[in-house]
């Protein structure tokens, strides 16, 4: 919990806080400075920073002061709702402030910093942060734990920070814009998070991100460049659904209701594969690349049947259970013996001299050992056996599928060695 830990202020209505304030001016705690500091306080009346007291009967100085000034504020409470609106000079939420109820934060031309704050429901919707000529209206939301939120048709012109933050519900970047830097650091995403339609302009930085279910970059305009390593992210956590058909059903899970479909899903993993492949990446690579496969083999197994999609689920399975889509060899060297054994000693008790018996000596097991590993070179001759070996038709066609079984395995081993090339 991120609540302010002491409380030596309550104020149920902005005149008791008006003459709080003038009291303090008087006794000189805001003298000879452009800042206005407030710690220990709680608000029990709707907020608008900066504060506004025009036709209050205040000193003129402290009136300039707190439209004007920066505002430091550090272990407050805030119960009803808070507006943040344009400011001169930047506003710093420096630890421990809660917001109980709905923040709204407007159009801003400077800097806006929370830090160890919880937030229940952060709203920047139809907000203009910065503008092109200016480096400022920067929002930082550092190692804060953040619940509801509402980005949409949200626009930054400076860095947005969620560093170390948590979100804890669905967050959906809808028609969001991104001109700056991105900075998605240790940030922890404990729903899903949807970057629908949104502009990504500049870097993006996602460094130890925690992806707890799903995330969709597959409707991004990706003009910028993603700089990700060190991800955290379960596949069986991340729940997408597939009976999404209809065109309006489809926009509103991806703009309201934060479900993601599993052809986003597979689209995902195909762009963060090749994120990691550009960036030569190579283990990360490879598990976005056995990510995709299996969302793939999803989709497959819902599709009406066809040969061709028959056909993409065999090669699916195979690939699968041979290395690990490339990614084992030791399931590789199994494969090759368990399928080589196979082809082998069907194609051995289909000759005229040997039939099937569970009582095998030590010397017709060593002799038959030897004459497996021939098998297993996929250019044996046929008669390895031995020339007095009568040879049947069936003997040749379990022959002919164990060299293509065995030389797919050996093949799918040698991709499994050379995954990190």
């Amino acid at each position: 919990m991120k609540r302010p830990l002491k409380i030596d202020h309550r104020f149920e209505s902005k005149d008791d806080f008006g003459n709080y304030l003038s009291n303090q001016y008087d006794k000189g705690e805001f003298s000879g400075t452009n800042v206005v500091e407030l710690n220990n306080i709680s608000f029990d009346f709707s907020v608008v920073i900066p504060f506004n007291f025009a036709g209050y009967p205040f000193n003129s100085n402290l009136s300039n002061l707190l439209m004007t000034g920066e505002y430091i504020i550090n272990n407050c409470e805030f119960l009803s709702p808070v507006k943040l609106e344009n400011s001169k000079r930047e506003i710093n939420f420096d630890g421990q402030c809660w917001f109980n109820d709905s923040l709204r934060i407007q159009s801003r031309k400077t800097n806006l910093t929370f830090k160890n704050c919880e937030i229940n429901d952060l709203d920047v919707s139809e907000s203009i942060f910065g503008d092109e000529n200016s480096k400022l209206g920067k929002l930082r939301v550092k190692s804060c734990d953040v619940y509801k939120t509402k980005f949409k048709n949200a626009t930054f012109h400076g860095l947005v920070d969620f560093y170390n933050t948590t979100f804890k519900e669905n967050v959906i970047f809808y028609k969001t814009d991104f001109l700056n830097i991105v900075v998605l650091s240790a940030t922890r995403f404990n729903q899903n998070i949807l970057f629908t339609y949104t502009l990504l302009n500049d870097k993006v930085i996602m460094r130890s991100t925690i992806f707890d279910k799903g995330f969709d970059f597959s409707l991004a305009v990706l003009k910028g460049e993603l700089t990700i390593f060190d991800l955290s992210h379960s596949y069986d956590k991340y729940y997408s659904e597939n009976g999404i058909t209809k065109e309006f059903e489809y926009e509103r899970a991806v703009s309201k209701s934060g479900v993601i479909p599993i052809q986003n899903k597979l689209e995902t993993y195909r762009l963060l594969k090749l994120e990691f492949e550009k960036q030569k990446n190579i283990p990360e690579y490879l598990n976005f690349k056995l990510f995709e496969k299996k969302t793939y083999k999803q989709i497959l197994a819902n599709k009406e049947w066809s040969f061709n999609n028959w056909f993409d689920k065999a090669t699916l399975w195979l690939n699968g259970i041979s290395n690990n889509h490339g990614n084992s060899y030791f399931r590789a060297f199994l494969f090759i013996i368990i399928v080589g054994w196979f082809f082998f000693y069907l194609s051995f008790i289909s000759t005229e001299n040997y039939e099937f018996t569970l009582n095998i000596s030590l010397w017709e097991f060593n002799k038959g050992l030897s004459s497996f590993v021939q098998f297993l070179i996929p250019t044996h001759k046929f008669n390895y056996l031995g020339e007095e070996i009568n040879l049947t038709p069936c003997y040749y066609v379990f022959d002919f599928l164990g060299r293509i079984f065995v030389g797919y395995g050996i093949y799918q081993f040698i991709q499994a060695f050379r995954k990190f090339k």
